[in-house]
């Protein structure tokens, strides 16, 4: 007679990552700041890469359409392969005057931390630069 071995059937799989002890520090001190549990941010990581697709950027630009009637805008976003999108409609010019205002602090804070020198400066990948 032969008996029948039950196989355990195995709901969830391990995923291990091996890194170097200053990257592992750096990682488990970002967690840590962010109140993660190491297990929860790789599963939060790991979910994000199997979800995207093939290409995380698509090309466009942004739009703005006044509405004279209404004075107000709209804020769209055109694709370069010409899909529309829009991102909010009636838009009040004092909403925008603000929003310019705080989006150019910010880009400032931006340079200054970064050590931005000039205008024509980009950002460039640490990792190019190693």
């Amino acid at each position: 007679m032969v008996l029948e071995n039950p196989v355990r059937k195995q709901e969830n799989k391990v995923l291990r990552v091996k890194l170097p002890n200053e990257e592992f520090v750096r990682f488990a001190s970002k967690c840590t700041l962010h109140d993660r549990t190491i297990n929860s941010k790789l599963r939060e990581l790991a979910n994000e890469y199997a979800e995207s697709g093939s290409v995380s950027h698509v090309f466009g630009r942004n739009t703005m359409e006044y509405n004279p009637k209404a004075d107000n805008f709209s804020w769209k976003i055109i694709s370069d392969a010409g899909d529309e999108k829009t991102i909010l409609e009636d838009v009040p010019a004092d909403f925008l005057r603000d929003l310019h205002n705080r989006i150019k602090a910010k880009l400032h804070e931006r340079d200054e931390l970064l050590q931005c020198k000039s205008r024509k400066s980009v950002p460039v990948p640490r990792r190019l630069l190693r």
